[in-house]
C-alpha cells in the first residue's frame, strides 16, 4: 500500500515539476523580465544545492580574490591597452560580478546572523534598539538596490565567457595560427567559461531569457569602440572579424558576429539554468521520497 501511494506522490510530484518548468518559460515572454525584477532576494545570496553556507561564502571569496587578482594585475603587465580586446573587458566583468557577488553575499549573511541574534534578544530580554533596526534595513536595501548591477554583470560574464572562448579557438586561434594553449590563453579562453559555468549550476540565482537584449547592446558598443579605435589609432584589434578598412564588409561580420553570438550563448545559458533547476526540483524530490520511507507518512501536495 504504501509503495502504492510513493509511486501516486511521485507521478504527481513530476507532472507539477514539468507544468512548473513550463509555466516559468512561459512567464519569461513578458516586457519586465528585459529588467531585473528581483522577487526572491535570497535565491541571489545563497547555493542552489543543500552545502553548509560557509562552504559557499567562501567559493564566492576565493573566486572574487582569483579574477580579481589577475584583473588587477594583467594590465600591470600588459599596459592599459589591455583593456581594448574582448577577451580582457569580459574578463573584467567577470572579475567585477564575482566580486561585487562575494561582498554582497558575506554582508548579507553577516546581517542575517545578526537579524536572529536580535530576535533572540527581543525574546530572551524583550529589548529592541530602533536605531539599529532601521540601519540595518538600510544596509538591507542598499543590498538588494546592488542585485541590480550585479545581475546585468552576471549575465554579461555568463555569456561573454562563452562568446570570447568560441570566437578565440574558432576564429582568432586557428585563423592566425595560434595555439591557445599558453598560460594566458587557458586562463583568459578557457577558465573564463569554466568558472562562470560552474557558478552557474552553484548559484541559485535566477536568470531571463530576456535578459540576451543586454548581450547584444554590449556587442555593439564593443564594435563601435573597435571602430572608433581604429578611427583613433588606424589598428585593426580582430582582423578576422572587424577590419574597419572595409567599414560595410567589417560591420556585416561583425553584425552577424555580435547577433549569432549573443542568441546561442543567452539560450545556452538559459536552458543550462533549467536544467539547473530540474536537477535540484529531482534532487528535492528524492529526499523527501527518502524521508517520507522512513517515517511512513505520504503526502500528494508537499
Amino acid at each position: 500500500m504504501q509503495s502504492v501511494l510513493l509511486q501516486c506522490y511521485l507521478t504527481a510530484h513530476t507532472v507539477t515539476t514539468v507544468q512548473g518548468i513550463w509555466h516559468q518559460i512561459r512567464g519569461e515572454f513578458m516586457f519586465v523580465n528585459f529588467l531585473f525584477p528581483v522577487e526572491k532576494i535570497d535565491l541571489f545570496n545563497r547555493c542552489q544545492w543543500p552545502i553548509p553556507v560557509n562552504i559557499f561564502l567562501s567559493y564566492k571569496v576565493v573566486l572574487a580574490l582569483f579574477t580579481t587578482v589577475i584583473t588587477i594585475g594583467a594590465p600591470i603587465y600588459a599596459g592599459l591597452r589591455y583593456f581594448v580586446y574582448l577577451t580582457n573587458i569580459s574578463y573584467t566583468i567577470t572579475a567585477i560580478y564575482f566580486l561585487s557577488s562575494a561582498i554582497r553575499t558575506v554582508t548579507f549573511e553577516v546581517l542575517r546572523r545578526k537579524r536572529n541574534n536580535r530576535r533572540s534578544e527581543v525574546i530572551f530580554n524583550g529589548n529592541i534598539d530602533p536605531s539599529s533596526l532601521r540601519k540595518q534595513n538600510i544596509i538591507h536595501a542598499l543590498l538588494k538596490f546592488s542585485i541590480y548591477f550585479e545581475w546585468m554583470a552576471r549575465h554579461l560574464a555568463y555569456c561573454g565567457a562563452l562568446i570570447v572562448t568560441v570566437g578565440f579557438y574558432s576564429f582568432v586561434a586557428s585563423l592566425q595560427g595560434m595555439s591557445g594553449r599558453t598560460l594566458f590563453d587557458v586562463n583568459f579562453h578557457i577558465m573564463n567559461s569554466v568558472i562562470v559555468l560552474v557558478d552557474l549550476f552553484i548559484s541559485a540565482s535566477p536568470v531571463k531569457l530576456f535578459h540576451g537584449v543586454w548581450v547584444v547592446v554590449y556587442g555593439i558598443a564593443y564594435g563601435v569602440f573597435t571602430y572608433i579605435y581604429y578611427l583613433l589609432y588606424d589598428e585593426v584589434l580582430y582582423r578576422v572579424l572587424s577590419d574597419w578598412s572595409d567599414p560595410h564588409t567589417a560591420a556585416r561580420y561583425f553584425a552577424l558576429f555580435v547577433f549569432i553570438g549573443s542568441l546561442l550563448s543567452n539560450l545556452f545559458i538559459y536552458l543550462l539554468y533549467l536544467l539547473r533547476v530540474m536537477l535540484y526540483v529531482n534532487l528535492r524530490r528524492y529526499l523527501l521520497s527518502r524521508s517520507e520511507e522512513r517515517t511512513g507518512l505520504y503526502v500528494v501536495n508537499p
